[in-house]
């Protein structure tokens, strides 16, 4: 059964992928941490040493939601697009 936390993060999921709203890199890295964190769970991936500086800074996103739940991160996303008028 999906709760209504569930079905507000699905509907601020569908408003970033349609929206042409443009969002800073800070603002990116944020939701893509709370949203692998919502979808994943905790990051669990070795530090990409040798790769590019955006792929070290989207992991460090990611770690910064660490043990947070599912549903917490879930609603923070959604908080976050209605905060940037998506």
């Amino acid at each position: 059964m999906t709760t209504y936390i569930e079905e507000n993060f699905n509907k601020s999921l569908e408003k970033l992928s349609t929206s042409s709203k443009e969002l800073s890199s800070n603002d990116q890295y944020h939701l893509w941490g709370l949203y692998k964190q919502s979808t994943v769970g905790n990051n669990n991936e070795d530090f990409p040493k040798n790769s590019s500086l955006r792929k070290k800074v989207m992991w460090e996103a990611w770690k910064d939601e660490e043990n947070k739940s599912k549903l917490q991160t879930m609603k923070e996303f959604s908080e976050y697009i209605s905060k940037l008028n998506i």
